[in-house]
């Protein structure tokens, strides 16, 4: 399964993002803790799912590493 984080964003989120307003961390709180919820479930049930998520860093990650079933892959290419 596939799976976007954007989708875990609050309504509220989605509004500030279409208005131009960057997140801030208290907004990218409630979003990190609904994916990792996601994760649990996930890795509960044994399901495979590539979660694309923009906002990668030490701290994201440490956030959502719920266990050793959970691979972290950074991707990195140029514009061409």
């Amino acid at each position: 399964m596939f799976v976007d984080a954007d989708d875990f964003h609050s309504a509220a989120n989605i509004e500030k993002i279409r208005q131009g307003a960057a997140l801030d961390e208290s907004d990218r709180e409630p979003w990190l803790k609904a994916i990792r919820s996601a994760e649990l479930r996930w890795t509960s049930e044994r399901q495979d799912v590539v979660l694309a998520c923009s906002r990668y860093g030490t701290l994201t990650a440490r956030k959502l590493d719920v266990g050793p079933e959970v691979r972290f892959v950074y991707l990195k290419a140029s514009r061409n």
